[in-house]
């Protein structure tokens, strides 16, 4: 039986959306941190954005997560701190932002931000930065265009044998 040349070609396509589509990572919710969970100020502690944050809570690499300001959908947002400044604990940012290197000394107003330090406790304890998981350390992803390729590969030469016949071994 052969397949009409139309439904090959939908097959083919179909057979390789499926495949092309599984390489897509589905985010992981792994948790969250508050912004006040770090160390306090005054142990002068180094300047985080919010996913080096969650590298360091949950392990990693900071490339290996999402934050979002929202429980139920990754936003790319997150909540930071400032000496001296807490306009991000009401205004979110980038989760990659942060601004100076540490807290040591006496930095100046709004000259350091951090996603993680104990800075303004009584603001800062009801700002949570949610975390996803987008890749894992060792991900086993298969290939899927090798996949397509036999697999079209092997029903190319099912149907030109059927279309050719049995070959006998006598030729």
């Amino acid at each position: 039986m052969m397949f009409p040349r139309f439904n090959a070609t939908f097959l083919f396509i179909v057979a390789y959306l499926l495949l092309t589509a599984s390489v897509v990572a589905t985010p992981i919710y792994v948790g969250y941190f508050r912004v006040s969970d770090g160390p306090d100020w005054h142990e002068a502690p180094p300047v985080y954005s919010a996913r080096e944050a969650a590298a360091l809570v949950f392990g990693g690499q900071y490339t290996d997560y999402a934050i979002s300001t929202h429980f139920t959908k990754i936003n790319n947002q997150a909540w930071a701190d400032g000496w001296g400044d807490t306009q991000h604990l009401f205004e979110p940012v980038h989760e990659d932002f942060k601004v100076g290197e540490s807290y040591l000394g006496n930095p100046g107003e709004g000259s350091v931000y951090s996603a993680f330090v104990n800075d303004h406790h009584r603001l800062a304890t009801k700002r949570y930065n949610f975390v996803w998981r987008i890749a894992e350390a060792n991900p086993v992803v298969p290939e899927p265009s090798t996949l397509l390729m036999v697999g079209v590969g092997s029903l190319g030469a099912l149907y030109l044998r059927r279309r050719r016949g049995a070959v006998s071994p006598q030729g």
